[in-house]
């Protein structure tokens, strides 16, 4: 779907590969260009919009699927990114999502454990959104990789995506 839009709508809409997992697959980026977000909020309740230091042209991010068992994030970005294409004709802000930043846990999901939600399988696989050094680890999760819910004590310590 990310090509298709793109194909159609060359003059607002870029693909291009942000990364690779740990297992080779491919994580892609959608940039949606020219948005007035006045326009796109009446249809989204947006969470944050920064500035990137290069750029004086807010950008808002959408990242989707970093738990590999919520496959409903997949296709609410993809839905996002249709519903906001109709919506951009300003040049005011870019949007860029990433739907599908575990690709590697959701193929685990999707064809040995419905119910996994690491980056890949048992005990090589950590859980995404617990991986940052920014406060995670400090409640409720496992120091033992091989547990549910573990995190590393820093996001190079395993190399999910490179």
């Amino acid at each position: 779907m990310l090509f298709q839009l793109a194909k159609r709508f060359p003059h607002m809409v870029d693909v291009w590969q942000v990364a690779s997992s740990s297992e080779g697959r491919n994580i892609y980026a959608i940039k949606v260009m020219h948005c007035y977000l006045k326009d796109a909020a009446k249809r989204f309740s947006f969470a944050q919009i920064g500035y990137p230091s290069n750029t004086k042209k807010p950008i808002l991010w959408i990242d989707a699927g970093i738990h590999a068992r919520e496959w409903i994030a997949h296709s609410t970005a993809l839905y996002i990114i249709w519903q906001v294409r109709e919506v951009c004709h300003q040049k005011k802000m870019d949007i860029v999502v990433v739907p599908n930043t575990n690709p590697d846990g959701y193929e685990y999901s999707r064809k040995i454990n419905r119910m996994w939600r690491k980056t890949s399988d048992q005990c090589s696989g950590v859980d995404g959104n617990r991986n940052y050094p920014f406060h995670f680890g400090e409640e409720g999760v496992s120091h033992w990789p091989c547990q549910y819910v573990s995190y590393t004590l820093l996001i190079t310590s395993q190399h999910f995506v490179y």
